[in-house]
């Protein structure tokens, strides 16, 4: 989607090391969740001889479907797992990333969350986080919060929050990045984390440690994944044969943002 946010680089990094060793190289388009701008790439890169293509996500438009039947070149999608979808999917489960933190922050006895997450109309990854974070609504209290997927996103929600007349004991963002800002913000506005707010954030960015307080979220495995699907692609190019789905484990690093 973008190289803008450094979520996506240790799984670019990761994808093309491992294509070396199948003496493949990499190249990269960008389409800010754009389907047509999506298909439109797609086809532009196999006019110039790609062999495969590595997709973020499932959602994809008539076109590119179209395009994949014509071409039958080998796809597969990332940072998504359902073994039921058009194209083999090697990730994680965003449903159950999102719902085992939400829970994680429950166990910790509160009744107030906030989920701060990124735009959803365009993003099935975050639309499948949305709906994990729901499976608890039957347990506490859960606000929602769309913005822009930014630091700075993550600061202008926290704003909003803030001036809640009910505001929540916790909130969890759908990207590490976005805690980033949340956690500046409510510094600014002088109030303690996690004393007086918990902040738990999802993917484990490299950042996340070093942050004052660090961290607590959900470690998902972008080296992994970005090491699986270069393997699975290649050897699909190499032999024809069509990977299966591949679900790889998540896991909360508890640090010290988020506590009783």
């Amino acid at each position: 989607p973008t190289l803008e946010n450094v979520i996506f680089a240790q799984t670019i990094n990761s994808i093309e090391r491992r294509l070396v060793d199948f003496g493949f190289s990499l190249i990269v388009a960008t389409t800010d969740e754009d389907r047509e701008l999506e298909s439109q790439k797609a086809k532009e890169l196999i006019d110039i001889g790609v062999e495969g293509l590595i997709m973020t996500g499932v959602t994809q438009s008539a076109e590119f479907h179209d395009l994949i039947d014509r071409t039958s070149i080998p796809t597969l999608a990332i940072s998504y797992y359902d073994p039921n979808k058009w194209l083999p999917t090697i990730g994680y489960d965003n449903r159950e990333a999102a719902r085992s933190a939400c829970a994680y922050l429950a166990s910790l006895g509160h009744k107030r969350i906030a989920f701060v997450h990124g735009p959803a109309a365009q993003n099935d990854r975050t639309q499948e986080r949305i709906a994990g974070v729901k499976l608890l609504e039957d347990q506490v209290a859960i606000s929602f919060l769309e913005t822009e997927l930014s630091m700075h996103g993550g600061a202008q929600a926290t704003k909003e929050l803030l001036n809640l007349h009910e505001k929540p004991s916790a909130l969890l963002c759908a990207a590490d990045f976005l805690a980033y800002g949340v956690l500046q913000e409510l510094r600014r506005a002088n109030v303690r984390v996690p004393e007086e707010v918990s902040v738990m954030g999802l993917h484990d960015l490299p950042g996340s440690e070093v942050m004052v307080p660090s961290l607590t979220t959900v470690r998902l495995p972008a080296k992994e994944m970005g090491e699986r699907a270069a393997a699975a692609l290649s050897m699909w190019i190499a032999t024809g044969q069509r990977p299966s789905a591949e679900l790889l484990e998540t896991r909360i690093v508890v640090r010290e943002s988020a506590c009783r």
